[in-house]
């Protein structure tokens, strides 16, 4: 399991990485940072019982590369979200929380223009989820273990208005989170605003 150090470290780089690119590399549109709610469900009820979910939290960035109706997109999200399932979202106080890192990639989509500055967009994504579980996480001892990272495909549609934005995504686990249990993949629903630059 990776060392909560590791996890800050890849944030800096991360947002190193950005900055330059934004400012250096040819032919780039912009970049997309938010932050919002997330809402993570086990597909199998011993880990999420039913009715519950896993909530949340997540900033993030799209490097969003080629402008034009279609794009390239390359980014990274970090969440904080509580392992232990719950019936309603707590954004910050968590029981037993688990950082998931998402670096990811993929093609964007301007679908609709009502105005220069109304658009709707769809995004499609491919993103590694490597976890990152807190102490108290790690006492509650789980088995079977969670496996270090996984996989997810992503699909959004968001709203621009301006430089304001407004995204939903859903994240289809591909992977099984937990070793050796046959469909332990999570799923999540994102809901953000942010801004572009």
């Amino acid at each position: 399991m990776n060392h909560p150090t590791q996890y800050h470290k890849v944030v800096l780089l991360f947002l190193v990485v950005l900055f330059f690119s934004t400012k250096w590399v040819h032919g780039q549109a912009g970049l997309h940072v938010y932050a919002g709610v997330t809402s993570m469900q086990n597909s199998l009820t011993q880990f999420t019982p039913d009715g519950l979910f896993h909530g949340g939290v997540h900033v993030g960035g799209d490097f969003v590369i080629n402008d034009g109706d279609m794009y390239f997109l390359a980014g990274l999200q970090l969440h904080s979200v509580d392992i232990v399932a719950a019936d309603q979202l707590s954004l910050f106080d968590h029981q037993a929380s688990i950082s998931i890192i998402k670096p990811k990639i993929g093609l964007g989509f301007n679908i609709f223009q009502l105005t220069p500055l109304f658009k709707i967009r769809l995004k499609v994504q491919a993103a590694i989820d490597t976890f990152v579980e807190s102490e108290e996480a790690t006492a509650i001892n789980q088995n079977p273990v969670l496996n270090s990272a996984t996989a997810s495909g992503i699909g959004g549609i968001g709203f621009n208005l301006g430089p304001a934005r407004l995204d939903v995504e859903y994240h289809r686990g591909l992977i099984n989170a937990f070793n050796m249990v046959k469909g332990s993949n999570y799923n999540y629903w994102l809901f953000n605003v942010g801004i572009f630059f």
